[in-house]
C-alpha cells in the first residue's frame, strides 16, 4: 500500500477550508479520542469551545479525564445512554471507519439529532487496514469511506490525498 504524509496541520488547513465557520461557535461534542493523538482538539481548545469527549475505550477515557477533560465514557452507537442535549458542532474525528458501513451510516444519521449547526466526520479516504492499538479493540477499521457513502446519506464531502493511500484524509459534513 502507498503511503503518503499528511499531518495534523494539513487536516486543519482541510476543513477550515471546507468548512471556514467551523471554530466560531460555543460547545463541541468530541467522539473518540486518544490521550495520544486527539486530532484537532487542541484547535477547538485554542477557540475557546466548550468541549465535552465521548469515548469508548475505557483506558482512554481515564487518562483523558485524568489530563483535565471533560469525559464520557461510552459507545456513539448508544448516544443516548450517555449525552443528553445538543451541542453547536458533533465532531467524529476518525471513527466511522471503526464501525461496520451499515452502522457507520446510521450512527452519523443519528449524531445530526445533536448538534446545532452541524456534524462533521473525518476518517481515512478508502482502505486502510489496521487493528487493535495499544489494546484498544475499538482502533479496528471495518469499513471503508469514500466521498460518495457520505453523499448518499445527504452529507458533503471532500477527500485529501487518493483513495486507498495510507495517510489520505476525507470529511464529511451536514449543517443542521
Amino acid at each position: 500500500m502507498e503511503k503518503m504524509t499528511v499531518t495534523e496541520k494539513d487536516r486543519l488547513k482541510q476543513i477550515r477550508g471546507l468548512i471556514p465557520d467551523v471554530f466560531e461557535y460555543k460547545s463541541l461534542l468530541y467522539i473518540g479520542a486518544s490521550p495520544n493523538r486527539a486530532e484537532l482538539l487542541s484547535a477547538f481548545e485554542a477557540a475557546g469551545y466548550r468541549i465535552l469527549i465521548l469515548e469508548a475505550w475505557g483506558d482512554n477515557a481515564r487518562i483523558l479525564a485524568q489530563r483535565g477533560h471533560d469525559v464520557v465514557h461510552g459507545d456513539v452507537r448508544q448516544i443516548g445512554k450517555h449525552i443528553s442535549g445538543k451541542y453547536d458542532i458533533v465532531l467524529w474525528w476518525h471513527g466511522p471507519e471503526h464501525l461496520s458501513l451499515i452502522e457507520a451510516g446510521f450512527v452519523l444519521g443519528r449524531l445530526e439529532a445533536y448538534a446545532n449547526i452541524m456534524v462533521v466526520a473525518g476518517s481515512p479516504h478508502g482502505k486502510y487496514e489496521q487493528g487493535a492499538v495499544d489494546g484498544n479493540p475499538h482502533e479496528k477499521h471495518l469499513c471503508e469511506l469514500y466521498p460518495d457513502s457520505f453523499r448518499s446519506i445527504g452529507w458533503k464531502a471532500e477527500a485529501y490525498g487518493m483513495p486507498d493511500v495510507k495517510g489520505s484524509n476525507l470529511i464529511g459534513w451536514k449543517r443542521t
